[in-house]
């Protein structure tokens, strides 16, 4: 299959590092400013045992052709940006789609048939080294979901990737989009604090923000009748009901997620990574997606709403806050 990775970032170097070792042939499509000397990008994943795999990859700032598919490894609010740009005009029989959050593929279908869309939730935690090269922290895995009309080999590809990641073909790969989403709620605190969850957590003044952010997410879920299940995570049987039991117990069960426990995680969240470089990270498609949610079923979300402000002005200034400054903010909303 010739396949288009839209993006040199993570999940793209994945993508690029699993797929042409079993003989796809590969192009990535980034920024002009990001495309290295000679035109090619050594995309290195390392995972476990018997890894890393690797794969020398062509990357071109442009479309040359038409592709059997599309790979969208770019940040959600950098979609609209690629299609309206001239590197958007591209042409593929299906596009993929590995955004957090449902927002990836309501945007994508502005530009393309929602019949030509795969959906695709990647589930793990990596960081980039450096450009091409990643590092997985546990276990990997790749859901999948396509419309039943849809006319694309999802099984056949999905053969591809397995031989290298996990996957698995998910009837109900919406949920599953908004269950990633919720795990990643809390990290927008390290994205203004530059400081690690479990160190925030044991401020007690941070986990009570912590808190009210899952929390509301977790009430917005519910009276949306979005149901966090089809993935193995047990962290979502925890948080899946953190609203409808009283504050002192819901504490404890958030405290006994696993990313307040993996102290030594260098995990390093998109957001943080968007504010590190100087560019607009994907806040508002991510706890602002509760936020937008909770309006549209009347619930309110002012612990969310707080943090998407909080980015926002860290985009602006290039500071981030101290967690003394932080926990002031939780004044806010008592």
């Amino acid at each position: 299959m010739k396949i288009a990775i839209i993006g040199a970032g993570t999940i793209g170097s994945v993508f690029a590092a699993s797929l042409q070792r079993f003989g796809d042939e590969i192009t990535i499509i980034a920024r002009p400013d990001t495309i290295p000397e000679g035109g090619s990008i050594r995309c290195t994943v390392e995972y476990k045992e018997g890894w890393p795999q690797w794969a020398i990859v062509p990357v071109v700032s442009e479309p040359k052709e038409e592709y059997d598919a599309a790979i969208l490894a770019v940040k959600t609010n950098d979609i609209e940006d690629f299609f309206e740009s001239a590197q958007g005009k591209i042409s593929a029989k299906y596009f993929i789609t590995t955004q957090a959050g449902p927002r990836g593929d309501i945007l994508v279908t502005k530009y393309v048939d929602s019949q030509k869309i795969i959906s695709c939730v990647p589930w793990f935690n990596a960081i980039p080294v450096e450009i091409g090269r990643v590092r997985i922290h546990g276990e990997a895995k790749l859901y999948f979901g396509q419309k039943e009309t849809s006319q694309f080999n999802l099984h056949e590809f999905v053969k591809h990737i397995d031989q290298s990641i996990s996957t698995e073909i998910s009837s109900n790969i919406n949920n599953l989009r908004w269950a990633r989403l919720m795990l990643t709620v809390p990290y927008a605190l390290t994205a203004i604090t530059n400081e690690p969850l479990p160190k925030l957590a044991q401020d007690h003044r941070i986990f009570h923000l912590m808190l009210a952010m899952m929390r509301e997410a977790s009430k917005t879920l519910s009276s949306a009748e979005i149901f966090l299940a089809g993935a193995t995570d047990p962290d979502l049987r925890l948080l899946q009901k953190l609203h409808s039991v009283p504050g002192i117990f819901a504490g404890r069960t958030l405290r006994k997620v696993s990313f307040l426990q993996s102290a030594s995680l260098p995990y390093q969240p998109t957001t943080l990574q968007s504010i590190m470089r100087g560019r607009r990270s994907e806040i508002d498609y991510l706890n602002g997606e509760i936020v937008r949610l909770g309006a549209e079923h009347g619930i309110k979300t002012p612990a969310n709403e707080l943090i998407v402000h909080l980015i926002h002005s860290i985009e602006e200034t290039g500071s981030f806050i101290s967690i003394d400054k932080l926990a002031k903010s939780t004044s806010k909303l008592s």
